[in-house]
């Protein structure tokens, strides 16, 4: 999610579809692993969020990573990162796209409108890992 996040997040060049195998490898490997009913829940909208990323353009993918976005926002909020996942997160809010994303810097690189307005955008939080 991270490594997309920050893709989508970099001025554009060229409208592309990116790589979203290891985002889709990860989704099913935690639908896979979720144990109780309600991160299950969540690992099941994420899994669908990563399905809908598959080889649509840029624009399209920008579009579906605000679901992704969404269930990686409840998952944290279910169950903490690690520093392994990185030292630090944070959470970013875009009212132009009204959507949420993750991101581990602290410097705005909004993954909705990257080449527009790439700064646009609020810090709404840090998040803890453990």
């Amino acid at each position: 999610y991270l490594v997309l996040s920050r893709e989508l997040g970099e001025i554009e060049t060229a409208n592309r579809a990116y790589d979203t195998d290891g985002v889709k490898q990860s989704a099913a490997g935690l639908l896979a692993i979720a144990s109780s009913p309600e991160l299950k829940k969540v690992a099941e909208q994420i899994h669908q969020a990563t399905l809908e990323l598959a080889g649509k353009t840029t624009a399209a993918q920008r579009e579906s990573f605000k679901k992704l976005s969404d269930g990686v926002v409840k998952l944290v909020g279910l169950v903490s990162p690690t520093p392994a996942i990185a030292n630090s997160l944070y959470l970013f809010h875009c009212p132009m796209a009204d959507a949420d994303w993750i991101q581990s810097e602290k410097t705005i690189a909004n993954p909705y409108y990257s080449s527009s307005m790439k700064s646009c955008g609020e810090l709404v939080k840090e998040l803890k890992t453990q």
